[in-house]
């Protein structure tokens, strides 16, 4: 006889499930909640034997055992390298964001917990996207944060919302494909949340990263639409693709506020050797050549977990002027990568990334899920968003949520 179902407070997995939902809104705002979210947490899983259960069923999942080859790199870099000892162990445990995937993948192994996650993300987004707008043409920003922008910068607003427009995109052609005539209603507020975002993300938000993010899902949009028949990668398939985003890159083109940043980005990289003063994309270009000596001279196990900022000063040293700026972050995760854990630890990385493709789940939430991969790929050869503190909780508790796994029977059967 099937027992009766526990309130949310006694129910160790809806309580787990609801912690990190609040991550997901939390880390739009608020470190500090997010944190006190994620301890808990933790404090959760230690103290309940079904969701311990749970996470250990989760480690048995391809995507979780690459991503454990990484965290073994991470833990060995501790021990070697020219990183003092607080330093290395401030960024061993900084990524302690890793922890998320297989707590999710435990978690969210049923389909209505996944739509119930995807529903609140796309609601809040939404919500922000409103008052974005409300304060865009009130000309009135808040506090310190630039005209338009919500949540905590532009970079993590456009990545965000493009993330939020992609999933209510791919809900609502689930929806058309379903064809049930009662949730027109849903289907209408999905269509509503897309047009929302993305015109958002296109004419207010200023985030670079937040273009790139749309144009890569709006191509694996396209790449993965039924009815066209064929392999993923079809000749017409790519065709339509490429197509559909020359399009889509001239529609971006007439925004004001994304021609001038994206024809600033242009600029800045043309001049930044005779720039007198630091820019955004002058002092990436800067890193990127420090970052690659580095790697040159570190090539197989790198300088250390947490060993970058000291190496890099070290590279540094006797030059003149803003090239001079010392950095913890060459603002591309996988040189980062690269430069601490060596390329040993970089294909440990792409081995993680190529792990999530054997997650065999259901298609609407496999293409949820390596879509917002590939847009956090793209994103990260200009930034670290894997390990910055808002986009990397992000992505891993995205990726434990729309590509967990159902949990076996015998792992139910322990609960």
């Amino acid at each position: 006889m099937q027992q009766p179902s526990l309130p949310w407070y006694r129910d160790a997995v809806t309580t787990a499930r609801g912690l990190l939902i609040a991550q997901l809104v939390f880390l739009m705002f608020s470190p500090p909640l997010t944190n006190i979210a994620e301890g808990l947490l933790y404090l959760l899983v230690l103290l309940s034997p079904t969701l311990r259960q749970r996470v250990k069923a989760a480690l048995r999942q391809p995507m979780v055992m690459g991503l454990g080859l990484f965290a073994a790199f991470l833990i060995i870099g501790m021990f070697y390298g020219n990183a003092p000892r607080a330093e290395a162990w401030s960024m061993l445990t900084g990524w302690r964001r890793l922890l998320m995937l297989p707590i999710a993948c435990a978690v969210f192994d049923d389909e209505q917990s996944k739509r119930r996650l995807l529903m609140t993300f796309i609601a809040v987004a939404v919500a922000c996207a409103v008052v974005s707008f409300a304060l865009f043409f009130a000309h009135r920003p808040i506090y310190h944060y630039e005209l338009g922008i919500t949540v905590r910068n532009h970079a993590t607003q456009g990545l965000l919302f493009s993330v939020a427009a992609f999933a209510a995109a791919i809900l609502l052609r689930a929806e058309l494909r379903a064809g049930v005539a009662s949730r027109r209603g849903v289907q209408a507020a999905l269509l509503a949340s897309v047009f929302l975002l993305v015109v958002n993300t296109v004419f207010v938000t200023s985030g670079r990263s937040g273009y790139l993010a749309l144009m890569v899902l709006f191509a694996v949009y396209l790449l993965t639409l039924p009815g066209l028949g064929g392999r993923m990668l079809a000749p017409r398939r790519l065709v339509l693709v490429a197509v559909g985003v020359a399009v889509a890159t001239a529609a971006l083109f007439m925004s004001p506020i994304a021609r001038e940043r994206i024809d600033q980005g242009f600029h800045e990289a043309d001049t930044y050797q005779d720039a007198s003063h630091l820019t955004s994309i002058g002092i990436r270009i800067v890193f990127l050549k420090h970052t690659l000596a580095i790697i040159r001279a570190n090539p197989w196990f790198g300088v250390g977990t947490g060993g970058f900022r000291v190496a890099y000063q070290q590279q540094v040293a006797g030059k003149q002027g803003w090239e001079a700026v010392g950095t913890n972050d060459p603002h591309n995760q996988f040189l980062k990568i690269a430069a601490e854990q060596g390329l040993l630890g970089l294909a440990a990385f792409l081995t993680f990334l190529a792990s999530a493709f054997r997650q065999r789940v259901d298609s609407t939430f496999r293409t949820l899920g390596l879509g917002v991969l590939c847009a956090w790929c793209a994103s990260s050869l200009f930034s670290s968003h894997f390990s910055t503190f808002s986009e990397g909780r992000f992505i891993f508790i995205w990726l434990g949520v729309t590509l967990a796994l159902p949990l076996l029977r015998r792992d139910r059967a322990n609960e």
